[in-house]
């Protein structure tokens, strides 16, 4: 038996059924990243993660585009790179630590789901980790990154390029954002409310 069910978003309460509580991901804020104009892509490089939409939107807005991490799909990514000109930069696998988050726009996370719908991001967390250095995560309508984005894309490829056109959030704005969605005491607010003392020990 189960004292509470605890997604980490909606989308996965969904997929577990009632009851279900959604426990917010717990995170501080960091010092904020120094902005620039690039686009950084961390995620693995498999079919499902969307890179190939962050690519062709870096080489439509002539802009670099980080991406962090490895995958089946890196060689494809790679000549896809190259046939739209884009300054595209693959770093390959890094320690969070070594994520290039300063010179950095914005993070985006415009992954896709299979026709059935599977396989799609239970949050994104990493687009939590842009926001608490202050960069904007941005995301698409699948699986729960809506809930974990700083701004959401209809249309990944049409308005992606209006939305890095415009001024993006500042980063102050940003770590706001998280401190009022994912704050570890909202974490701690919500597992009280939902799981009994005798479990918690709360």
């Amino acid at each position: 038996r189960a004292a509470a069910r605890l997604p980490v978003s909606g989308f996965l309460g969904g997929l577990l059924g009632q009851p279900h509580t959604v426990l917010p991901y717990p995170i501080l804020p960091a010092a904020p990243a120094a902005r620039g104009e690039a686009l950084l892509c961390v995620a693995r490089l498999g079919p499902l993660k969307g890179v190939d939409r962050v690519i062709r939107l870096g080489a439509r807005l002539g802009r670099e585009v980080r991406v962090v991490g490895e995958g089946p799909e890196r060689a494809a990514l790679e000549r896809l790179a190259a046939s739209l000109g884009a300054r595209a930069r693959f770093y390959g696998a890094l320690r969070p630590e070594q994520i290039p988050w300063a010179g950095s726009a914005a993070l985006l996370l415009l992954s896709r789901a299979e026709a059935d719908g599977s396989g799609a991001e239970g949050l994104g967390l990493v687009l939590l980790e842009a926001a608490a250095r202050g960069l904007p995560g941005i995301g698409c309508r699948t699986g729960g990154i809506p809930e974990a984005a700083t701004l959401v894309l209809e249309d990944p490829e049409r308005d992606g390029l209006a939305m890095l056109s415009g001024a993006l959030p500042e980063p102050g704005e940003v770590q706001t954002w998280l401190k009022k969605t994912h704050s570890p005491e909202s974490c701690v607010t919500t597992l009280k409310n939902a799981v009994p003392p005798a479990v918690t020990g709360l």
